[in-house]
């Protein structure tokens, strides 16, 4: 049962009843968190008057154990479905076959259908089998962060079916790539590289050929397109990539980057966030790559993960100057990852959930 709290009268060790956010509707501190003076603090800089605490001895249950492990498998079960729909669907449309939006659409909105939040649709994500099939589960996975994404941005439902259609099609151009390109352990050779490259340019000739929208072939032709030039097939710059294209670029790139490869282990999402805020403003459009930093981070608040000294804990707070640098409760203090350069988190424990 909630108990209204006036903020002054806040203490360490309450546990908050609801979620607080920021002006700009950034989540800073979830339910169940429990308070510090750190974010006690931060809560009387938001101006509020009142919030919303858990009454002494009805403590929420935890945030990281917020999954059911029949509604885990159930997932599961519909995620390989959708990657077994998803090949019958690259084959029809391989052959010259046109497509409707609404057909596409139901190999991820069969998964969207399973999960009520953002958060949840991570928290799932971190605990199945087969996100690292490169071309399948790739692109399931890129379509689904697609939807979270149009969310993000307050696309219309007709403009976010378009955008996760996109996403789920955007590498359909790596079915005329030879496999053992694809998949090859080690570096590419320039020959082999060059032919990777084309990918974008058979994408675009086989949706062509499906009578889509401009959308879908955009998002295929101009997904590794870059504002500063440095991107392929065509080299475009600021302000001629397509916001649908770039949409499915950052989400494409989280996603290779978060799942394992044949030639390196999946990265932490953390360190992820971290590499995009380094690496890739003047590469990816900075409104939206900033919209994403600022929002991803927060679907992993109440996730167990371990630190790089080895302790484990719980999210509990995205600091909003550094989303990569989380605070984190253990079992018996708090860690302000934003004032500990020294520690980092080094991976989410997927199996904590269940």
């Amino acid at each position: 049962m909630a108990l209204s709290c006036r903020v002054e009268k806040l203490q360490p060790d309450m546990v908050l009843n609801e979620n607080i956010y920021d002006s700009e509707n950034v989540l800073l501190l979830a339910r169940g968190t429990i308070l510090t003076v750190g974010n006690i603090n931060i809560i009387r800089k938001l101006g509020l008057e009142k919030i919303n605490v858990f009454k002494e001895g009805e403590l929420p249950r935890p945030l990281s154990n917020r999954l059911d492990p029949a509604d885990i498998k159930e997932f599961q079960n519909v995620y390989s479905r959708s990657k077994d729909d998803f090949k019958g669907l690259l084959r029809h449309i391989s052959a010259g076959n046109s497509i409707s939006l609404d057909k596409a659409y139901s190999i991820p909105g069969s998964l969207l259908a399973n999960v009520d939040s953002q958060n949840n649709l991570f928290a799932y994500l971190n605990r199945v089998d087969g996100l690292d099939d490169i071309t399948h589960g790739h692109s399931v996975n890129v379509a689904l962060i697609c939807a979270v994404i149009s969310k993000w941005l307050g696309l219309d439902r007709n403009a976010s079916k378009e955008l996760i259609v996109a996403g789920l099609l955007h590498d359909v151009g790596k079915s005329k790539v030879p496999p053992g390109i694809l998949n090859k352990p080690g570096n590419l050779s320039d020959a082999e590289w060059v032919e990777i490259k084309k990918h974008p340019l058979y994408g675009y000739h086989i949706l062509k050929e499906a009578r889509v929208s401009e959308n879908l072939l955009f998002g295929a032709l101009l997904h590794h397109e870059r504002e500063d030039g440095s991107g392929y097939p065509l080299g475009l710059k600021r302000g001629k990539i397509p916001a649908a294209a770039m949409s499915i670029a950052i989400a494409d790139i989280y996603d290779a980057m978060t799942s394992n490869r044949s030639y390196r282990a999946k990265m932490c999402p953390f360190e992820v966030i971290r590499m995009f805020q380094r690496n890739y403003f003047g590469l990816l459009e900075t409104g939206m790559l900033m919209k994403f930093i600022n929002h991803i981070a927060e679907c992993y608040l109440g996730e167990l993960v371990r630190l790089s000294d080895g302790r484990e804990g719980e999210v509990v707070f995205i600091n909003p100057r550094d989303p990569a640098r989380p605070i984190i409760q253990l079992a018996d203090s708090c860690v302000n990852l934003e004032e500990e350069n020294h520690l980092a988190v080094e991976s989410i424990i997927s199996g904590s959930a269940v």
